[in-house]
C-alpha cells in the first residue's frame, strides 16, 4: 500500500496528456448583397459579397432552415490571396498592400430557397470566415399546379 501513491503518480506521468495550442479562429465580418429581394421555393438566387470560401464550407440559412448551396465562385481572386499571403495580411479586412490586387477579385455563392413558409425571412452566410448580417428576403406565394395540366400559376 506505501506503493501505491508512487506508482500513481508514475502512471499518471506516462500517460499525461501532450497540450498543444492551436492558431486562433478568424472571425471576420462577412457581407452579402443578394441578387432578388424575393422568390419561391427552389428558386435559385445569387449572392456576392466577402469573405467567401467553398461550397463545402459555406452554410445559407433562411432563419434557420438551411438551403441547398449550389456553387461558391471566386473569380480573379488568386493574385490577391496570394499578395495577401506574402504581405501577411488577415484573410478578411483590407490589406493595404495588396488593394490593386484584391480590387479584382469577385466572390459569388448561389443557393436554392428551401421549403420555408410564405412571408417576411431573413438569409445568412455561415462559412469558415464567419457570419454574416442577415440580408431581408421575401418568399412569395408557392406555385400552385393545376393537375390537369400541370401548368404554373401563381
Amino acid at each position: 500500500m506505501k506503493y501505491a501513491m508512487p506508482l500513481l503518480l508514475i502512471c499518471l506521468f506516462f500517460t499525461a496528456c501532450d497540450t498543444t495550442t492551436s492558431g486562433t479562429l478568424t472571425n471576420c465580418v462577412v457581407t452579402i448583397s443578394l441578387d432578388t429581394e424575393h422568390g419561391v421555393p427552389g428558386d435559385e438566387v445569387s449572392a456576392s459579397g466577402t469573405p467567401f470560401s467553398t461550397t463545402y464550407d459555406s452554410l445559407i440559412s433562411f432563419n434557420g432552415v438551411t438551403a441547398d448551396v449550389t456553387d461558391v465562385t471566386r473569380n480573379d481572386c488568386s493574385l490577391c490571396d496570394s499578395c495577401r499571403e506574402e504581405a501577411a495580411c488577415a484573410p478578411c479586412g483590407t490589406c493595404l498592400p495588396c488593394l490593386l490586387q484584391c480590387d479584382a477579385c469577385e466572390e459569388n455563392i448561389s443557393f436554392l430557397v428551401p421549403d420555408v413558409p410564405t412571408g417576411s425571412t431573413t438569409v445568412t452566410l455561415i462559412n469558415a470566415f464567419g457570419t454574416s448580417t442577415p440580408a431581408p428576403f421575401e418568399i412569395d406565394r408557392h406555385p400552385i399546379t393545376t393537375a390537369s395540366t400541370g401548368e404554373t400559376g401563381r
